[in-house]
């Protein structure tokens, strides 16, 4: 902890050393008799006073108590006490910590020194959205291990002063020095007053002393590297962590009319840019296309317009592609497909102009759409009938493409033409990236007007042309069998007859088994099965007629009958 108050102080303050179980007189155990039921840390100071040796040669006392004593807090001061009879603070034992959390201890001593709670107020409404949670600080959360104090607390202090602070008020490009280099060749801290609202302090951390636990704390572990954005009215009250920054990031107050800008960082220095006027858009984005990329971006308050700025190379040089832009986007076209383009873009009002926004890259490639399976539909339907088709679609393209929709024809061959007939139904394809499939399936309905005939089943890739492709001349594909369109009616067709089961003479039985199927598109109503002896597989005139039938009362489309029965051979 010494250790710690040195760093943040640059040697002006140290806490003297201390060890437990009480080699060293810094440390006491004493033993004292009062009530726990209520939190009388008043009394158990005063009782371990009188317990302790030596006490009046220490100007600061830490009491630490048992962490199961009936009070609500971890650890608490007077503020702003020392030097004086009340420079007291206490703190609770846990397990591993015997003396408490050794952050812990640097907080409470630090409430003694005038110094309030590191707070987060994110948002940047001017309320406390958490009273602990800027960690980068030993007077937030207490989490077992020791971080030096922030900014605007070093300012408090007196341990950052004079040339260690700029004042950024008019805007310009700053350079800090670490906040936790002693003997810095640079400021370490920028004080910006805005119209409206507390002043900002801006500071820069790196992992060097204490600073180097930085990157374990919960909250803060971000923090290295980028330069710290706080917010303190000054006086004994809470700092106000906003946000930190990274090369090329952007904070902005649009109240104030006021940006931030992390430039460039090294393990010695950061530069930033602070800007007065119209703030830098964010959010820009770039959607590709076949030869073009869309941008669009969020806007920036105040701006009377944007100018867009593109690159061959990322971090430029940018040439201006769009000078008057009104809106928050801007098609750029034609450009070379497999190309990588760099975009940023400024905001103007009047005669300022903004920063540029963080870069985006993106490179325009063509989108494919392209049918690669279609299912075979069923053998025969009727004009009207409903069925079910499935098929996959493809992006065969090296862009992303928008949904599209895949529709479905009739066709005489299987190439799509002007008299392919349109079926009903159709199937909705997502985005597909490069290289992507979506498969799925559709009920498609033939028109009742079609004519009879055998046709193939196409499916079309994007009929609707929502999607603008490098090729338009594959987004069809047939299905590898034939479709019968029919007027609705029965078709009953033998699908399986047994083999003779013994020989017979004339005049003799044999037994045999059918199987009728009504593969049409209407209800067959009752008939009669027959049985004949022929020559060949073909029924004709000189077939013999065996005696003995079988009726069926009717069979539905798709519906099969099975049968057997005994019939005699004529004599």
């Amino acid at each position: 902890m010494d250790g710690c108050y040195q760093d943040s102080s640059f040697g002006a303050l140290g806490m003297g050393g201390a060890s437990y179980p009480g080699t060293d007189l810094d440390v006491q155990r004493v033993t004292i008799s009062d009530t726990v039921t209520s939190c009388n840390y008043t009394s158990w100071g005063t009782k371990a006073d009188a317990a302790a040796t030596n006490r009046s040669s220490y100007q600061h006392r830490v009491y630490v108590v048992p962490s199961d004593v009936n009070c609500g807090w971890a650890g608490l001061a007077y503020i702003s006490s020392c030097p004086g009879s009340l420079c007291q603070a206490w703190v609770k034992a846990y397990d591993g910590a015997p003396c408490g959390f050794v952050d812990a201890v640097a907080h409470e001593l630090g409430h003694n020194l005038g110094l309030m709670h590191a707070s987060y107020d994110t948002n940047n409404d001017g309320s406390i959205d958490c009273e602990y949670c800027d960690d980068s600080d030993f007077m937030g959360y207490a989490e077992g291990n020791l971080r030096p104090v922030n900014g605007p607390h070093r300012v408090q202090m007196g341990w950052v002063t004079g040339a260690g602070i700029i004042d950024a008020s008019g805007g310009g490009t700053f350079s800090l020095s670490p906040l936790n280099q002693p003997g810095a060749p640079l400021p370490q801290v920028a004080r910006i007053l805005p119209s409206t609202g507390d002043p900002y302090y801006v500071s820069y951390r790196t992992a060097i002393g204490y600073d180097s636990l930085l990157t374990s704390t919960i909250y803060s572990p971000g923090v290295v590297g980028e330069i710290s954005i706080h917010r303190w009215p000054g006086g004994i009250t809470n700092t106000r962590f906003i946000t930190s920054l990274g090369d090329g990031q952007v904070f902005t107050d649009s109240a104030n009319d006021l940006t931030i800008v992390q430039n460039v960082h090294s393990a010695s220095s950061v530069t930033f840019t602070v800007l007065t006027g119209v703030a830098p858009p964010t959010n820009l984005k770039a959607t590709t296309s076949d030869s073009q990329v869309a941008l669009s971006w969020t806007a920036s308050v105040g701006a009377q317009g944007y100018i867009v700025k593109r690159a061959t190379a990322a971090g430029g040089p940018y040439a201006i592609v769009a000078a008057s832009v009104v809106g928050t986007g801007y098609l750029d076209a034609p450009l070379v497909n497999g190309q990588i383009y760099y975009y940023v873009v400024s905001a103007v009002s009047g005669t300022d102009e903004s920063v540029d926004s963080l870069p985006v890259s993106a490179t325009p490639n063509g989108v494919d759409l392209m049918a690669t399976a279609v299912s075979n539909s069923p053998m025969l339907v009727a004009p009207g009938a409903s069925f079910s088709v499935s098929d996959t679609v493809k992006n065969n393209g090296l862009g992303t493409a928008g949904g599209s929709t895949t529709r479905y024809y009739l066709s005489a061959d299987q190439q799509k033409s002007a008299g392919d007939v349109l079926l009903g139904g159709t199937r909705s394809v997502p985005s597909l990236g490069a290289g992507q499939t979506s498969s799925g399936s559709a009920t498609v309905t033939i028109p009742a007007a079609v004519p009879s005939g055998t046709y193939y089943l196409l499916g079309c890739a994007d009929d609707l042309n929502a999607v603008t492709e490098t090729n338009e001349t594959n987004n069809c594909l047939a299905s590898a069998t034939t479709v019968q369109v029919a007027a609705a009616g029965p078709d009953l067709v033998v699908t399986v007859v047994g083999n003779p089961t013994t020989p017979a003479a004339a005049g003799g039985t044999l037994k045999v088994t059918d199987t009728v199927k009504n593969q049409g598109t209407a209800a067959a109503g009752a008939f009669t099965v027959r049985y004949y002896l022929s020559v060949d597989t073909q029924k004709d005139g000189s077939d013999v007629l065996l005696t003995g039938s079988r009726s069926v009362s009717s069979l539905s489309v798709g519906q099969t009958s099975n049968g057997n029965l005994n019939v005699r051979m004529r004599r």
